[in-house]
């Protein structure tokens, strides 16, 4: 094959690679507030109190959802930084066995880091930390998995009931 035809195939190849993470990040991956709630919602129960609005959840479930999307973006621009970088190296044979060596530890040290650094995020964050609020709910066209009623509309029930 010739020189020209393969590096074709390798630009398409690593383009093709790219694209593929950066759709991934941009339009299934998102940490923005209302993105993490819907999917918390859609796998956590969220009660209200009919009286007082007040939203009762599983706060670190909550929490452990936004480090979940921020590993998630930080993986897939690690993918994309790896395969850009692909372009320029090149491993020599005799090198292969000390490569694979620090490929590893350098890997486990990046793990490692990027851990650490979603937990001090999510801890940390305003965003990750400020309460599921009633308006939320709404604005977002969600309704709690379960509702107490108010003393009210018990009320109003019993006085119907009376007459």
């Amino acid at each position: 094959m010739s020189c020209v035809l393969e590096n074709f195939f390798y630009i398409i190849s690593v383009s093709f690679q790219i694209a593929g993470a950066l759709l991934l990040v941009l339009f299934s991956i998102s940490t923005k507030r209302d993105s993490v709630i819907r999917r918390f919602v859609g796998n956590g129960i969220i009660t209200k109190d009919g009286d007082s609005k007040i939203l009762d959840y599983n706060e670190n479930a909550y929490k452990e959802e936004y480090r979940r999307a921020f590993l998630n973006k930080y993986s897939f621009g690690c993918i994309l930084l790896g395969y850009m970088l692909s372009i320029w190296g090149e491993i020599e044979d005799g090198f292969r066995l000390e490569a694979s060596i620090y490929i590893a530890l350098l890997s486990l040290i990046m793990i490692l880091m990027s851990i650490g650094v979603s937990s001090l995020w999510v801890n940390f964050s305003k965003k990750c930390n400020r309460r599921i609020e009633s308006d939320d709910l709404k604005r977002l066209k969600i309704e709690p998995s379960m509702e107490t009623m108010s003393q009210q509309e018990v009320n109003d029930i019993i006085q119907s009931l009376e007459n």
